[in-house]
């Protein structure tokens, strides 16, 4: 009986620490396997921009929807379409769009902006004539995603431990189809390129395809990786040095590539134009959600605690505390205030400016850091105290001195004076005079052996 209830425990205890182990890895905890693919653990649908120049906002809501999904286990479909228009001037945008609705459909300059996510069936990804009609609706629309918080990655392991832990990682890359091997789904880019796209001439439904087919500044969603794919399948003519490479998901339908995915190499270039860059997401914060982060800073050069409220977008002002000029991707704030004893912990509430969304800041610092401050500054007025000490004993043995150098030059001249005397006196003087002559030449020497003593004990 013993024997069984042992085990029981041993086994309860086994399955709830591999339970908590994986509920609560973090991207340092987990170690990365030679291949991954994202799709094995969320619902990833492939999409298809067609004629539009939308893989910025394709790629952008991809990341996103699969942040949520790995992190909050929430499926949202979010509209591309609402992210592209929104930027319009007419649809609340301040991007200068030329007039040609064609332009509109080309570019999304926006990258992760604020409250510029909302549901597909909500605005349908569709082109919209710029109407009165379509303005009101797109102002209409409550954004279901207010901001993010990107994490900006270099490193491939820290790449495959976000993608298994938080979901795909934006990525620029080359989209010219001679770097592309169609009967093995490889991208392999080599080279930098010298294509601009404020170079080209986007005013017509052929120049925007154009743009599409040829431009190098393509963006897509890297969902997984494969560490042994080989070099062999990416093309002759451009292969990289060694294995490996990410799975990434395109937006040009489920008919391109292994049913809208293929590999780019590990090795691929990253120093041209909007090129390279991997981008997930930290954080996601949805409308009414504010965050407000309190730190505090102790410098014992000035010996002051300068306490911190960084909030990740514009709040109300903070009475007593000094707004700081502070940018980020959240477009937030940071209020800075110098903290002394006597000090008790106190609750600050911060507002939005935008939607009235509120966060709770505590302001508390630790009583050990006011006693250092407290140390620090007793150390420091006692040094204040003994170079002044210092300052006033050197100063007084400089007057002393000034004043016997002056009391040596007047007996010099008196003595100089007598001198004279002497030597003008007549052969009858007494015999006393001369005498206290005599003395009064002792006197003058002693005097002057006195003040040298004196001398050399002041600076010795």
């Amino acid at each position: 009986m013993r024997k069984k209830v042992l085990i029981s425990l041993l086994l309860v205890i086994t399955i709830l620490t591999a339970i908590f182990s994986t509920v609560y890895a973090t991207d340092e905890q987990v170690e990365t396997p030679s291949k991954y693919d994202l799709r094995n653990d969320i619902t990833i649908n492939i999409e298809n921009q067609g004629q539009r120049g939308w893989c910025n906002a394709f790629a952008q809501t991809k990341v996103i929807q699969t942040y949520l999904q790995k992190t909050r286990g929430i499926n949202y479909n979010l509209s591309e379409a609402y992210l592209s228009y929104s930027e319009a001037p007419y649809f609340g945008g301040d991007v200068e769009w030329k007039t040609d609705i064609e332009t509109a459909r080309a570019l999304v300059d926006s990258f992760f902006a604020r409250n510029k996510y909302v549901l597909e069936s909500e605005i349908p990804n569709q082109d919209y004539s710029f109407s009165e009609t379509n303005r009101q609706r797109f102002a209409n629309v409550k954004p279901v995603v207010k901001s993010v918080e990107l994490a900006l990655m270099t490193d491939n392991e820290e790449i495959k431990k976000h993608i298994m832990t938080k979901g795909g990682v934006y990525l620029g890359i080359n989209a010219d189809p001679k770097w592309y091997n169609s009967s093995t789904n490889a991208i392999y880019c080599n080279e930098k390129s010298e294509k601009k796209s404020e170079d080209i001439e986007l005013k017509t439904r052929e120049q925007v395809l154009k743009y599409v087919e040829e431009t190098s500044n393509h963006a897509v969603t890297i969902i997984g990786w494969d560490d042994n794919y080989s070099r062999d399948n990416f093309k002759s003519s451009c292969r990289p040095q060694n294995d490996g490479a990410w799975l990434i998901l395109n937006s040009w339908g489920k008919d391109w590539g292994n049913n809208g995915t293929a590999w780019v190499s590990y090795e691929d270039v990253t120093d041209s134009v909007g090129y390279g860059l991997k981008a997930g997401i930290k954080s996601v914060k949805f409308p009414g959600e504010l965050k407000a982060e309190f730190s505090y800073d102790y410098s014992k050069y000035l010996s002051t605690i300068t306490a911190k409220i960084k909030v990740d977008e514009p709040v109300e002002a903070i009475d007593g505390w000094k707004d700081v000029n502070y940018g980020n991707v959240y477009q937030g704030k940071e209020f800075t205030k110098e903290f002394s004893e006597p000090f008790e912990p106190y609750i600050i509430e911060v507002k939005s400016l935008s939607d009235e969304s509120t966060a709770i800041a505590e302001v508390s610092i630790p009583k050990e850091l006011f006693e250092e401050q407290r140390a620090t500054k007793e150390q420091k007025e006692q040094k204040e105290k003994e170079l002044q000490e210092n300052a006033d004993k050197l100063n007084a043995k400089l007057g002393i001195y000034v004043l016997i150098v002056i009391s040596i030059f007047v007996l010099l001249i008196v003595h100089r004076c007598m001198k004279r005397k002497d030597l003008q006196e007549v052969e009858d003087t007494s015999k006393l005079d001369k005498f206290l002559n005599k003395i009064l030449k002792f006197i003058v020497i002693i005097s002057l052996l006195l003040l040298f003593t004196i001398i050399y004990w002041i600076v010795v």
